[in-house]
């Protein structure tokens, strides 16, 4: 970083140094970019989450009501023993 004369070259190390805060910034916006992209899925995912949760509650719930109709069907259906005499 010397010119002809053996000067240190000032000019060209604060373009450099600027090219690479420049990079850096670069880089930081990308990955906030990134970072907040993933955030966003990861709230997604945990509303989905609690969706599914509420739709096994659901389908348990129906599941009960299932098998309770099908004892009244299997109570309603099966023959009373005075009707064998």
């Amino acid at each position: 970083m010397t010119d002809i004369n053996g000067n240190f070259d000032w000019a060209g190390l604060y373009q450099s140094v600027g090219e690479l805060v420049e990079q850096n910034r670069t880089l930081f916006h990308k990955t906030d970019d990134h970072e907040t992209r993933i955030r966003d899925v990861e709230s997604k995912l945990t509303k989905l989450d609690e969706k599914v949760d509420g739709l096994d509650s659901k389908v348990d719930a129906l599941g009960g009501k299932v098998d309770a109709l099908g004892d009244q069907l299997k109570t309603a259906l099966t023959p009373k023993p005075s009707v064998w005499r």
